[in-house]
């Protein structure tokens, strides 16, 4: 928690998988909850591609879901259209 607040990033990009007893998916949930986090955009990246997954990402809050191996050019338009204002 202190270090997102120190950093403020513009956008997150956490995989599903994380180390320990903590899922991309807790994370994301623990970000809404905090009002100055609540509009952050959060792509999330994971290795399943079954829809389970997906929409586990999208009740947790997460933005987008890419699934691995990422397509560069779709992770650049994906990050652009979350950070681009006015789009």
């Amino acid at each position: 928690e202190t270090m997102l607040r120190a950093f403020v990033p513009d956008l997150l990009l956490m995989d599903v998988q994380l180390s320990g007893d903590v899922t991309g998916h807790d994370l994301v949930r623990w970000i809404r909850r905090d009002g100055r986090f609540s509009t952050l955009p959060v792509i999330m990246v994971t290795s399943h591609s079954e829809r389970r997954a997906m929409v586990d990402s999208a009740e947790a809050g997460a933005d987008a879901i890419l699934v691995k191996p990422i397509d560069p050019d779709l992770l650049l338009t994906e990050v652009a259209r979350r950070l681009t204002p006015g789009r």
